[in-house]
């Protein structure tokens, strides 16, 4: 149900704003944030990676070491972060009932084909792997993962260990910011009929949603929280992957509704890029590919 009145007040002045973006439907809150903590960052060794603020000094430092890059650019969820970076679009519009009315994507155009191309250039190098579990790794110097894996990244880099937000990328004299989507964990409250029970339901939400108890959450579970209150806690403060995801995540956007076909559509896309279908395609050919992808993503919503 609708989250109105001092509880509306509550979730967008206690959290953070990405959280507060994910609970809000047009101008309407629908939910308790919980977490903020579900995205993609970097894990990397330090005794290898020398800069890792730039994709191509990492990449070198990986190949020179003979170590890998692991990113998983056949998911459409990481995936967008090189689209999202280039100041590409794809969302849906959805209506109350869950159903796709309107697809808003801007692949097919100059900023999709730059994206499309760094895609295809890191996948030529000799340090690039195609994943994102850590635990599945063999010799990596660097990952894009989250933070449900940092107790193995700390177990596969020791005390070389280090996070890091996404890096930049240059592709056509251009430097940009990886993106992608950001997660958060909302708690939903079924509409209720009965006032007093309504009241009873939004003060448990907003109790369960506090500071007090998102703190106890991570030190118990590890949960990242959005309470800001709970954000500057100095046990979070001190959480080398949770900082490093709070830094990416001003730069993602709120993972919405996304028609299933959508994530078996980006599969492909990533799987050809692997395959070097497009490997010395012209921009030309590049915008085709991407032409066919966003009709094909319109259409989910026709």
């Amino acid at each position: 149900m609708e989250v109105i009145g001092d509880y509306a007040n509550f979730v967008s002045t206690s959290n953070d704003a990405g959280a507060v973006g994910a609970a809000t439907m047009g101008d309407a809150i629908y939910a308790f944030p919980v977490t903020s903590d579900n995205g993609y960052f970097m894990y990397y060794d330090k005794s290898v990676v020398t800069d890792p603020t730039s994709l191509e000094k990492i990449v070198a430092d990986c190949e020179a070491a003979g170590k890998g890059f692991y990113m998983e650019i056949n998911s459409g969820w990481y995936q967008t972060a090189f689209f999202f970076a280039t100041g590409c679009q794809l969302t849906y519009d959805a209506d109350s009932n869950g159903k796709f009315m309107k697809a808003n994507v801007t692949y097919a155009s100059d900023n999709g084909v730059k994206a499309l191309k760094k895609m295809i250039e890191l996948s030529k190098s000799p340090s690039f792997f195609n994943g994102s579990a850590i635990s599945n790794a063999t010799n990596p110097g660097a990952i894009i993962d989250g933070t449900w894996d940092s107790g193995a990244a700390k177990e596969v880099f020791g005390d070389n260990y280090a996070c890091a937000k996404l890096p930049t990328f240059t592709v056509d004299g251009e430097t940009f910011q990886f993106s992608g989507f950001g997660g958060f964990k909302l708690l939903g409250l079924k509409p209720q009929t009965d006032t007093n029970k309504a009241v009873v339901c939004l003060e448990l939400a907003k109790y369960l949603s506090s500071a007090e108890v998102q703190l106890a959450r991570y030190n118990e579970v590890g949960w990242g929280p959005s309470n800001m209150e709970a954000q500057a806690d100095s046990a979070v403060q001190s959480d080398e992957a949770l900082s490093a995801l709070a830094e990416q995540l001003a730069f993602t956007i709120p993972q919405g509704q996304y028609p299933n076909d959508y994530w078996t559509l980006a599969t492909a896309l990533g799987d050809d890029v692997i395959a070097d279908k497009y490997d010395n395609a012209s921009d030309e050919e590049l915008m085709s590919v991407l032409e066919e992808f966003q009709a094909t993503c319109e259409s989910y919503a026709q």
